[in-house]
């Protein structure tokens, strides 16, 4: 009996291993899936921030930005990128003069992280915020911000798209996981972005 139970408890131990080795190659495999997913759709969306970043450009080069076509060629940009929120564009003081349903008083993001990044540093890349309060929709946002350079090469604003919170639950529960998985995204100091639990 004793020789039977102890047969018996090496192969539960043996099977709960094999379990837990499947069980986190699975998770691996997921998580890397969702990484993908998630890298691509950033990239999507810096693709669309760097093309609106060249449209300011070269209306300045111009000598005048023309605030209906750029406030349309935003939105032409934005529609292509589903979960965007909206796509809006600032002056050189951190006014958001341009895009979708921005008017009189323009609100100020200079006091913003993501701007000061993008003013006081030579920065060419792509900027993602920490997740904030929208200045204009007062939701939970993640932004992505890319600098707009002058006729003459230096600062001459921001461009930068946002992402409700809430619209990235959206797209994760697309993903159809196993009930009990929990899927979260967070920035590089950890805080949390979006959470959801299948």
């Amino acid at each position: 009996v004793l020789l039977a139970s102890l047969v018996a408890l090496l192969t539960l131990l043996f099977l709960w291993e094999e379990a837990e080795k499947r069980a986190a190659t699975k998770t691996r495999n997921l998580a890397s899936a969702v990484d993908q997913a998630l890298e691509n759709f950033v990239d999507r969306i810096d693709y669309a921030l760097q093309v609106s970043s060249d449209e300011f450009s070269r209306q300045m080069q111009r000598g005048a930005l023309d605030a209906e076509t750029i406030n349309s060629f935003l939105e032409r940009q934005r529609a292509r990128l589903e979960y965007v929120d909206h796509l809006r564009g600032t002056d050189i003081d951190g006014d958001v003069r341009y895009g979708r349903t921005v008017s009189p008083p323009f609100p100020s993001v200079a006091d913003r992280r993501y701007f000061q990044q993008l003013r006081d540093n030579n920065i060419q890349g792509l900027v993602v915020s920490e997740p904030l309060i929208g200045k204009t929709s007062g939701d939970w946002i993640w932004l992505f911000a890319r600098k707009i350079t002058d006729s003459s090469g230096y600062f001459g604003g921001v461009v930068f798209g946002a992402i409700q919170t809430g619209d990235i639950v959206k797209l994760f529960e697309q993903l159809k996981l196993p009930p009990g998985m929990v899927l979260a995204v967070r920035d590089s100091e950890m805080r949390l972005i979006a959470r959801t639990t299948f």
